[in-house]
């Protein structure tokens, strides 16, 4: 909370100002920033670039498989975001309210080629799509139109929607390649996303769309790419300088990584008493439960990895059922197209019966 209330100050604020005040020296220089690619996006995703360097791993990094949590909560928020995103560009024109119309068309049309770009990529290169990319690809598309969706037309939305889902497709997998842990590709998603359509932004802006008159490379302004690029390498200096410096002030003043027990049992159950997960974790210092696939959440009051995430050490020494069961849920998942679900449970029923203590259905 501390880091957050100063990253606002310290970092936000001094962009905001930079780019959307008359006084300020990148709207000075014309950079075209519609809705706060630079200001927003660029900013956080560097900034979160900057704080999994600083803060670290997870616990299990590297050497475990991390599903996503929720699909189900996951596709609720991305929905969520979908129509506030309508609301969030729309609304960023204050001065020229025809602008509107045409700021949330395009934030719409970008969202859903971003959608449909990543899931062709993803579909492509690992030979199925999913839900996850889906809605990580209409992500990227709504970032990418936030700096220029009140400067271009549809076709620039296309084109802005289009190559932000491949690009961040490609963007995430660099914290697997360079090993650092991006947990909600914060990174991945919007840094690239809102560099890219601020650069797009250069090159495809329309002085009859933007209220600021002002043309793209495309439309005979060569010079608007290099300023808009001026902008997006001013707000990431900025933004990962400033970050570091923050990080560094609170973890040697409060603190910044929570104990390593807190860290495994989740701060859900740590802090508030409550998890959102739909395994039936117990209070830390209740009695031992396990989960649908057989394994011990909690041992003589320790916690142990949740969402059946335990270290190399306790499987290889664990007698617990939930071993097997773990060995046939990693097979099943892995031959997920030649399978059905029902086949999947049956299979774990028939190895565990009564060890399993329920089960997706």
């Amino acid at each position: 909370l501390v880091f957050m209330a100063l990253w606002h100050i310290v970092v936000y604020c001094p962009l905001a100002h930079a780019n959307w005040m008359s006084d300020g020296f990148l709207y000075k220089a014309g950079v075209l920033d519609f809705a706060g690619g630079n200001v927003v996006h660029v900013s956080a995703g560097c900034a979160g670039l900057m704080s999994s360097l600083v803060i670290g791993k997870r616990a299990g990094f590297g050497s475990e498989i991390f599903h996503p949590h929720n699909i189900m909560v996951s596709v609720l928020g991305a929905s969520l975001l979908w129509v506030g995103w309508l609301a969030f560009n729309g609304g960023s024109d204050v001065s020229d309210m025809s602008q509107v119309a045409v700021s949330v068309l395009n934030t719409q049309v970008a969202a859903a080629c971003g959608s449909f770009s990543w899931m062709l990529t993803e579909w492509a290169l690992k030979k199925r799509p999913s839900v996850l990319g889906i809605i990580s690809g209409a992500l990227a598309g709504l970032v990418g139109i936030t700096p220029g969706a009140g400067f271009v037309d549809l076709t620039g939305a296309f084109v802005i929607g289009i190559i932000t889902g491949p690009a961040c497709f490609f963007s995430c997998q660099l914290k697997h390649r360079f090993n650092f842990d991006d947990a909600l590709d914060a990174f991945g998603i919007h840094a690239p996303a809102g560099a890219i359509g601020g650069l797009i932004t250069g090159l495809l802006a329309q002085s009859k769309i933007g209220g600021e008159g002002v043309n793209g490379a495309f439309y005979g302004n060569g010079e608007q790419f290099w300023i808009q690029l001026y902008g997006i390498v001013v707000s990431a200096g900025w933004a990962m300088c400033m970050t570091f410096i923050l990080l560094k002030l609170v973890e040697n003043t409060m603190g910044l990584r929570v104990a390593m027990e807190d860290e495994l049992q989740g701060l859900d159950m740590v802090c508030h008493g409550e998890t959102l997960n739909p395994f039936p974790f117990t209070d830390p210092e209740g009695d031992s439960h396990s989960n649908y696939f057989g394994e011990e959440l909690f041992s003589d009051g320790e916690s142990v990895v949740q969402k059946g995430r335990m270290s190399s050490d306790m499987a290889r020494h664990s007698q617990d059922p939930g071993k097997k069961s773990r060995e046939i849920r990693r097979s099943v998942e892995n031959s997920a197209p030649r399978r059905n679900s029902k086949d999947s449970i049956s299979e774990i029923e028939a190895a565990f019966g009564d060890h399993v203590v329920g089960h997706p259905a």
